[in-house]
C-alpha cells in the first residue's frame, strides 16, 4: 500500500491508496478519516500513485495490468482508457510542472 497526498488543490484533504487485492483505490478524508465514495476500480495488482501538482489528476501504475490508469480526481474516477506500459510498470512520479510523468518499470531503469 502506497499513500500520497496532493500537495497545493482544493482536494488537499483527501489521501489516495492503492489495494492491491482489490485492485482499486480508496480515497479519504484526512479531516475526518472516512472513506469517500465505493473504491476506484483500476488495473491489475496497483503498485503506486502520483498526483499532479495541482492536485486534478491521480496517476496509478498496475505492474500486473501493464498500465497506468487515470483517475479525475473531481470525480474520483477514472477517464480514459488505460495508458499501456509493457514494462510492468511500478513506481511513478510527476514533474513539478505537471507535463512528464517518470515510470519506473519493476525490473529495468526509468521512462517517460
Amino acid at each position: 500500500m502506497l499513500l500520497i497526498l496532493p500537495a497545493a488543490s482544493a482536494f488537499a484533504n483527501d489521501a489516495y491508496v492503492v489495494n492491491r487485492a482489490s485492485n482499486t483505490v480508496s480515497v479519504f478524508d484526512t479531516r475526518s478519516n472516512q472513506v469517500v465514495g465505493s473504491p476506484i476500480p483500476v488495473g491489475e495488482l496497483p503498485e503506486a500513485i502520483a498526483i499532479t501538482p495541482d492536485g486534478r489528476r491521480a496517476y496509478v501504475t498496475s505492474a500486473l495490468g501493464s498500465s497506468i490508469s487515470v483517475i479525475d480526481t473531481q470525480a474520483n474516477q477514472v477517464v480514459g482508457a488505460p495508458i499501456v506500459d509493457t514494462g510492468l510498470p511500478d513506481g511513478i512520479a510527476i514533474t513539478p510542472d505537471g507535463k512528464t510523468a517518470y515510470v519506473t518499470p519493476s525490473s529495468a531503469t526509468a521512462s517517460r
